[in-house]
């Protein structure tokens, strides 16, 4: 992947950050874990990253990305051993006020 080409997926992936992690909270139930799961998404996403004209377009493939990786978790086991947490997922307006 050449240099512009990763800016620009940088620029795009770190727009769509704060979605992806209050996504993955409401699945996974916790911030560590939705951390994971967004850092496996980005892995994952990073590959081979398509050239989407619409930011819509490039949000809905990385969410589906990210609802296969947190779900991934889930299957794995891993889920259990980074310990779930009772507390309430964040909401979207707590994970935006940071």
């Amino acid at each position: 992947m050449d240099k512009p080409a990763t800016a620009g997926f940088d620029d795009r992936f770190a727009r769509c950050r704060s979605l992806l992690h209050f996504t993955a909270c409401r699945i996974l139930g916790g911030s560590s874990k939705a951390a994971i799961a967004v850092r496996n998404c980005w892995c994952e996403a990073s590959h081979n990253p398509p050239q989407f004209e619409h930011e819509g377009a490039f949000r809905s493939w990385l969410l589906r990305i990210l609802i296969n990786e947190a779900l991934a978790i889930r299957r794995s086991g891993q889920w259990q051993q980074l310990g779930h947490e009772r507390a309430q997922p964040a909401t979207w307006k707590e994970l935006n006020a940071n």
